[in-house]
């Protein structure tokens, strides 16, 4: 019986986006084994989920990166591709979408929000 490794953290960055630990090559090195890909952050409610709010709670979050990239062989990112936007405290948002976070091995995301129930968005895009 095959004995599994211990986790290691392959690549993390301070509240700059700057590395504190491992490198970019093990991250890349480990996406290209078929590593899993989770990355932990933390942020204001206010500053992410919900810009209009007045609650500064700081938010704790693991994310599941379920499609992971290796671009040229070096580049590495990742997609949670299974979340559904929330409207704390309610629960789920007022109309039903879907999440989809693309982060960056330095630190840049970006988001795809779309719609399933065939109207159009009711806000302006940027």
């Amino acid at each position: 019986m095959a004995q599994l490794s211990t986790w290691q953290c392959a690549l993390a960055l301070d509240s700059q986006r700057q590395p504190t630990s491992g490198s970019t090559a093990i991250l890349a090195d480990a996406i290209r084994r078929g590593a899993d890909l989770r990355v932990y952050t933390e942020f204001r409610h206010d500053e992410h989920v919900d810009t209009s709010s007045s609650m500064t709670d700081l938010v704790q979050e693991v994310a599941d990166f379920r499609v992971t990239y290796l671009l040229d062989d070096q580049w590495t990112a990742g997609i949670i591709n299974l979340r559904q936007p929330i409207e704390c405290p309610v629960g789920f948002g007022p109309r039903p979408s879907m999440s989809f976070f693309l982060y960056n091995q330095n630190g840049q995301q970006a988001i795809a929000r779309p719609y399933l129930d065939g109207r159009s968005p009711s806000a302006p895009r940027d």
